[in-house]
């Protein structure tokens, strides 16, 4: 359902995101989006009462003018009622709608993206995977000029030089399209966009990360480089940064990359002692760098629906930042990916065959997708 909102209500026809949504409609905060139970009585007539009761609408509200705000609050089944909140969708579109900020924010839609994503491989929704890949597309093409990935689209072009939590959202949103089966393409755009991290935001002797780019036009007239702060109501970009550098490192075998994260993870160290419930995402990092990074390679015919189930479980069962492989059988190891990932994989009696494996621990590779589970690994 949040799916369909986003694409129903914010996204533009080129397949990016738009900014916002306002609050306000007619000049009265939440005026489009809430209810009375007499409204809900109109629309619903006898299922009034039960959808009343499971969303908690009142006379008395939960919002402003005895207006209530749905809040599922008996967890009934969603399914029972669709129907009715098909008609309260539908009676709701005659109202004056709030306006909507069409720009078009990379980072934001870097979020998006990776949750669509991750929605498709837990779903198995192929129209997802396309919409977070329409999106991507976009952002990488029309908001990326001369090599340089831009925040803003409005107006058609792209302004403002990319901030670090820009960056950071595309790098996990590339390898979150790869994992999910959008095209290994996506592992070459990712390594584009790490590489411009370590260059234009990070201090490499110190592992410091810098919210601004080191060489935009107006980087020497600032009087303080900022870096950014701790997870708020976005990832901290730092954290998100470091997290799709480990999952770079771990698949493509890369010292500098893992030298880098360990050095950045270490001068992070004293704020995370103090306060570790305000950095969940570089601690997310940390714990990867810590146990290493799991892959599933699975080698068989991509067109082939068996190749296709077994990766398809693959995505479920891994963590989200543990990486999934499809390769034809002798295929070489797409970009960024260290061959000794593929070395010496094969379909076994040409059916599709899965490895699990974590850094130079494997499982015994198995061929039924129920046979594909985590316990499989060996500690490493």
């Amino acid at each position: 359902e949040t799916a369909d909102y986003l694409k129903r209500e914010m996204q533009s026809p080129q397949g990016a995101f738009y900014a916002s949504q306002d609050a306000d409609s007619e000049g009265e905060e939440g005026k489009f989006f809430v209810w009375t139970p007499l409204e809900i009585a109109e629309h619903l007539g006898d299922d009034a009462d039960p959808f009343c009761t499971t969303y908690g609408v009142r006379l008395a509200g939960n919002f402003e003018h005895g207006t209530t705000h749905l809040v599922d609050e008996a967890r009934a089944k969603r399914s029972d009622f669709a129907e009715a909140r098909r008609k309260l969708l539908a009676a709701r579109n005659n109202r004056v709608a709030p306006a909507t900020d069409p720009k078009q924010i990379a980072a934001w839609n870097g979020y998006v993206i990776s949750g669509l994503a991750r929605a498709a491989a837990v779903v198995g929704d192929g129209a997802l995977l396309d919409e977070a890949k329409r999106a991507a597309d976009f952002v990488l093409e029309s908001m990326t000029l001369d090599g340089r990935l831009y925040r803003v689209y409005d107006d058609g072009r792209a302004h403002i030089e990319g901030f670090l939590d820009d960056h950071a959202a595309m790098l996990g949103a590339t390898l979150d399209l790869q994992r999910a089966g959008a095209g290994n393409h996506y592992l070459e755009a990712a390594l584009q966009i790490a590489e411009r991290i370590l260059a234009r935001f990070a201090d490499l002797q110190t592992g410091a990360l810098y919210l601004t780019a080191s060489d935009t036009s107006d980087a020497a007239s600032l009087v303080h480089r900022p870096r950014p702060e701790q997870d708020g109501a976005t990832p901290d970009a730092s954290g998100l940064a470091l997290l799709g550098l480990t999952r770079l490192a771990g698949l493509g075998n890369r010292p500098d990359l893992d030298t880098f994260v360990t050095r950045a993870i270490a001068e992070a160290a004293p704020e995370i002692q103090q306060a570790p419930h305000a950095f969940p995402t570089l601690l997310r990092a940390a714990a990867l760098r810590l146990r290493g990074l799991s892959a599933a390679i699975i080698i068989g015919d991509p067109s082939n629906e068996a190749t296709h189930r077994l990766a398809e479980r693959a995505r479920r069962v891994l963590r989200p930042e543990d990486a999934v492989l499809v390769c034809a059988e002798n295929e070489e190891a797409p970009i960024g990916v260290d061959p000794d990932w593929t070395r010496g994989r094969h379909a076994i009696d040409g059916k599709a065959t899965a490895y699990l494996c974590t850094g130079t621990q494997c499982a015994a590779p198995v061929q039924e997708p129920s046979e594909l589970v985590v316990d499989l690994i060996p500690d490493a």
